[in-house]
């Protein structure tokens, strides 16, 4: 429901990106490479097969705001915006 409501208040494009089927530490790579290119209308909606510990410190400095939904076991939705 929190989620449903992220999504329509986004003005801008979303965009999405499935790691789950990716190898350690390819989620993680893919994720910050898209974080580098975001733009200000811009968020991605990243599928993961888990809530990524590693990565989260690595968004922090970064001042980006990130949402995580756990959808179910193996299917984590992220929502990473500025």
């Amino acid at each position: 429901e929190e989620y449903e409501k992220l999504l329509a208040d986004f003005p801008g494009e979303i965009i999405t990106l499935d790691v789950r089927m990716l190898e350690m530490p390819g989620p993680m790579i893919a994720v910050l490479e898209a974080v580098e290119n975001l733009q200000d209308n811009q968020a991605i909606k990243v599928f993961h097969k888990k809530i990524p510990q590693h990565l989260l410190p690595e968004l922090q400095p970064k001042k980006l705001k990130v949402y995580i939904d756990y959808i179910e076991e193996g299917n984590v939705m992220i929502f990473i915006k500025k």
